[in-house]
């Protein structure tokens, strides 16, 4: 479990691409991991890279692959002043961040951006899939924040057994459903979807999303006053430290692919979720899986509305689920899209609720 800070950071190699590292899990806890980086091929060339850390002692109670949501890396779960991916190593879990084709490490390591969502689907889980067997892992757990939700949902039904469980935080099942500029841009992104099937664009343009990041973390100050306005805010005001929040602005995105929000624009307009041709239909497997499920949503959620675009994964799913609504209501604080994962209140309500649940199956 995670103990009081004594001089978290500290990373000592332990030869074969393993190190042992002191992680801030939040505030003064820490935690000791062995830290390991692994390259999982993929079928036509390059791979994706998974940051593992399992805790340095104890059992490991399972393992868990994180997926991140769109247009961004493995620093979704992972900041300096607040882990995720640390709290759950403290938990005894082996946690595998990965990062998807084209994003963060995995660039450097010859992926390319997606043309199609279904290339997560397809290969990039899979892949880990495999890394995960050969690291002694059968079944495993899939986490996912955002499209890293839909993800999960998609990727479940070909994992049969190996899915041990599914957890999403404002995960994607239908789209659109939150921010008025998201539904003002939906058909806009339809059509841009259809052009790129159309003419078989490929990746189309790439969408640079780490530069807005480094925008709005320059006037972060003036957003979280009040003097800026910004249409689809990811996290609820002042539920965020500014430091905290700025580190994720500049870490957490990255550049990603046009064909994704386009994919996710058609989600919107037609309120399918399917691959891109739809001859895949992701919500019709979901609902057959069974998997064990946890859904959970933010009640001022603007780019994941909880109503009407991640309570349906729930409504949908079969067998052993449950829904978790987090907001001032219940919790006495509001949560937006971001603020689930690295929010000042996620370590105290979200994380433990996360980890109960998959101590229990």
């Amino acid at each position: 479990m995670a103990q009081a800070r004594h001089h978290a950071g500290l990373e000592v190699p332990l030869g074969s691409g393993s190190a042992v590292a002191e992680q801030v899990v939040d505030g003064d806890q820490w935690v000791l991991v062995e830290k390991e980086r692994i390259a999982a091929p993929l079928p036509h060339g390059g791979s994706v890279l998974v940051t593992r850390k399992r805790p340095l002692s104890g059992s490991i109670r399972g393992a868990v692959l994180l997926l991140h949501g769109f247009a961004c890396t493995r620093y979704a779960w992972h900041l300096s002043r607040r882990s995720f991916s640390a709290y759950l190593a403290s938990r005894g879990y082996d946690v595998w961040n990965l990062e998807l084709r084209g994003h963060g490490l995995s660039r450097a390591y010859g992926s390319r951006l997606p043309k199609r969502f279904e290339d997560y689907v397809n290969e990039d889980v899979p892949a880990v899939a495999k890394a995960l067997a050969e690291a002694g892992h059968r079944r495993f757990f899939l986490l996912g924040h955002s499209m890293g939700g839909a993800l999960a949902y998609a990727a479940a039904p070909d994992l049969g057994l190996r899915a041990r469980g599914v957890v999403t935080l404002s995960g994607v099942f239908r789209w659109g459903g939150g921010a008025l500029l998201i539904r003002a841009a939906t058909p806009l992104l339809h059509a841009v979807e259809r052009l790129h099937r159309a003419v078989g664009a490929g990746a189309g343009l790439p969408l640079y999303a780490n530069l807005v990041g480094e925008v709005v973390a320059l006037n972060l100050w003036a957003i979280e006053a009040g003097i800026v306005k910004i249409p689809a805010e990811g996290w609820a005001p002042h539920s965020i430290e500014q430091p905290v929040l700025r580190e994720w602005l500049k870490r957490a995105l990255d550049r990603t692919s046009a064909a994704i929000l386009a994919t996710m624009g058609r989600w919107a307009w037609t309120g399918e979720f399917t691959d891109s041709e739809s001859r895949c239909d992701y919500a019709a497997r979901w609902a057959r899986c069974g998997v064990p499920s946890l859904v959970i949503a933010g009640d001022r959620d603007r780019l994941a509305d909880a109503e009407a675009d991640v309570r349906p994964a729930f409504e949908a799913a079969t067998g052993d689920r449950s829904f978790r609504m987090f907001g001032r209501c219940r919790d006495g604080v509001e949560f937006g899209h971001v603020d689930l994962v690295i929010g000042r209140a996620a370590p105290k309500l979200v994380w433990p609720t996360i980890g109960d649940w998959l101590d229990g199956h």
